[in-house]
C-alpha cells in the first residue's frame, strides 16, 4: 500500500527547499537558561564576566545590544548594576533611577535577565550597598528620604572616594531596608547572582570614628571596643544580614563582593574579606586589579588566593585605563588561563549612553581595537550544558574543565550534514589525550613555566 504524505508535511518539505534555494538560514535555538553559578562546574571552569553600569542601560533595544556584545566577546557572567545612589533600574522599593524615561515601560532589568539566559550568559544583581546621592556641598539635600540613616563623622556626613553621601551601617532600621531591597529583588527576578558593591567606608579621620562611635554609646555592648574595631564590625553585620536575606530567600544565588586591589586596602576600609570567605558569607571576592600597569602582579593574586581558597575569586580589569590592546591582553595573560576575570566596565569596550564615556576620536578607536581583540580572542560565546546543581562545591585547582566547556577553547570543526538527515546539535566527547591544559584562545602566547608574569613596581 502506498502512504501518501500529508499536506503540512508537503508544505514543510516545500519551505525548507525553498530557504535553502534562496540562502536563508534559521535562526540558531536560544541556549536556555546556563548552569547555576554554584554549580561544580561553573565553579571549575574560569569566567568572563562584564560590568554593565546603570548609565548604560536606558532602552529596550539598548540593552539587547549590550547582550549582543557581551555575547560577542565570549561573556560568560553579565554584572548588571540594579541598584545606583538608593535608586533602582527597575520597578522597586526605592525611586526609580533619574535617567530613564518614565516613558520606557518596559521592565529593562527583566528583558536584559531574559535576553542574556537566551544567549547562556548568568546574570548578577550589582548593588550598590551603602550610597545615597552624590553630595552637592557639606550639607545632604532634601532628596534623601531618610536623612537619619546618613553616616555622619563630628561635624557633616562622610562622603565617599568619589562623591557619594553614605548610609550609616549602624543603623538597624538602614539595615533592614537594603535587606528588603534584596529579598524584594529576589522574590521577582530569575537571578544567578548579587554582587554587592560599596560594602565598605572610606578612610575617616579618628575624630570622625569616634564621633561616630560615640553617638551608639548608650549601647555599651554594640559599642564596645576601640573606634575602629567597633567600625569594621558595623560593616561586617550588614554583610552578615545581606548575606542571610540571600540564602533565606534563594539559596541557590550566588554572593560576591567587590574589594579593592589589596586585601590591606580592603581592611582599611573595614572590608573582612578573609572571614567573609572563610565563614562563607560569600561566595566570591571581586578584585578591582590595578589596570594600570602591564602585567598583574602575581603576587598580589596569589595573597588573595590565599584568602579565598574556599571561594571563587575575579580579578576586575579595566579596558578604559589599559593605554592599548596590547595591554590588555598582557594583562589577562599575566593572570592565567585558568583565572577568571571580569571587564570593568562595558563602556570601557563598547559604545554606550553612559555620559562619562569619553567621546573623541582615539578613544573611540582605541574601544573598537580592544572590543576586535577579544572577540578574536574569546568570542563567540560557546553553548553550557544547563544543570539543576545549586549547591556550592570547593574549588579544586587538581580538577580540570572538560575541553569541550573551555570558554577559551577553540569551537569545534563543523561537519556537513547529509543532505536528507538532520544532525542534531551534540557537543563533542572531550579528546582522549592525557593533557590537563586549558587550550589556547585564538592568538594567546603560550605561558613559559619557566618565566613567570613579571611583577612591576607600582607606578607613582
Amino acid at each position: 500500500m502506498t502512504h501518501r504524505p500529508s499536506r503540512p508535511l508537503l508544505l514543510f518539505l516545500a519551505l525548507a527547499a525553498a530557504c535553502r534555494l534562496c540562502g536563508c538560514a534559521a535562526s540558531p535555538a536560544p541556549l536556555g537558561r546556563p548552569a547555576s553559578a554554584l554549580s561544580p562546574e561553573a565553579q571549575r571552569l574560569p569566567w568572563r564576566g562584564m560590568f554593565v553600569t546603570r548609565w548604560d542601560i536606558r532602552s529596550a533595544a539598548g540593552v539587547d545590544q549590550i547582550i549582543d556584545n557581551a555575547a560577542s566577546i565570549g561573556v560568560t557572567d553579565l554584572f548588571v548594576q540594579v541598584r545606583g545612589a538608593g535608586d533602582l533600574i527597575y520597578p522597586g522599593p526605592e525611586p526609580l533611577a533619574p535617567h530613564l524615561s518614565s516613558a520606557e515601560r518596559t521592565d529593562l532589568l527583566a528583558r536584559a535577565i531574559s535576553a542574556a539566559h537566551d544567549r547562556g550568559l548568568r546574570v548578577h544583581a550589582w548593588v550598590n550597598v551603602l550610597t545615597f546621592e552624590p553630595s552637592a556641598g557639606p550639607r545632604p539635600s532634601r532628596n534623601i528620604a531618610h536623612p537619619e540613616w546618613i553616616l555622619w563623622g563630628e561635624k557633616v556626613p562622610i562622603v565617599s572616594d568619589d562623591g557619594y553621601i553614605l548610609m550609616d551601617p549602624a543603623v538597624p532600621e538602614a539595615r533592614e531596608h537594603v535587606r528588603g531591597v534584596l529579598t524584594d529583588l529576589l522574590s521577582r527576578y530569575a537571578l544567578d547572582g548579587v554582587c554587592l558593591d560599596y560594602l565598605r567606608l572610606p578612610a575617616m579621620s579618628p575624630e570622625d570614628r569616634a564621633a561616630w562611635k560615640s553617638r551608639y554609646d548608650t549601647d555599651a555592648e554594640s559599642s564596645a571596643g576601640p573606634p575602629e574595631e567597633w567600625a569594621a564590625a558595623q560593616v561586617d553585620q550588614l554583610a552578615q544580614d545581606l548575606s542571610q536575606a540571600v540564602r533565606d530567600r534563594e539559596p541557590g544565588v550566588m554572593l560576591s563582593v567587590v574589594c579593592p586591589k589589596t586585601p590591606e586596602e580592603s581592611s582599611r576600609l573595614l572590608q573582612s574579606p578573609a572571614s567573609w570567605a572563610r565563614e562563607r558569607t560569600v561566595d566570591a571576592l571581586i578584585v578591582v586589579v590595578p589596570s594600570d600597569l602591564p602585567a598583574v602582579p602575581a603576587e598580589l593574586m596569589s595573597r588573595w588566593a590565599d584568602l579565598s581558597s574556599t571561594t571563587k575569586l575575579i580579578a576586575a580589569l579595566s579596558p578604559a585605563d589599559a593605554r592599548t590592546p596590547e595591554t590588555l591582553r598582557s594583562q589577562w595573560q599575566s593572570l592565567g588561563r585558568r583565572a577568571s576575570f571580569a571587564w570593568f566596565t562595558y563602556a570601557g569596550v563598547f559604545e554606550s549612553p553612559d555620559p562619562g564615556q569619553p567621546s573623541d576620536p582615539k578613544s573611540s578607536q582605541r574601544r573598537a581595537a580592544q572590543a576586535e581583540l577579544l572577540r578574536s580572542s574569546f568570542g563567540p560565546r560557546r553553548p553550557r550544558i544547563e544543570s539543576t546543581t545549586i549547591e556550592a562545591a570547593p574549588i579544586s585547582s587538581s580538577e580540570e574543565p572538560p575541553p569541550s566547556l573551555d570558554p577559551l577553547g577553540p569551537p569545534p570543526e563543523p561537519s556537513a550534514p547529509p543532505a536528507t538527515t538532520p544532525v542534531p546539535q551534540i557537543t563533542p566527547d572531550p579528546p582522549s589525550s592525557a593533557s590537563d591544559e586549558i587550550p589556547l584562545a585564538p592568538g594567546e602566547i603560550p605561558e613559559a613555566p619557566s618565566d613567570p608574569p613579571p611583577n612591576p613596581e607600582p607606578r607613582p
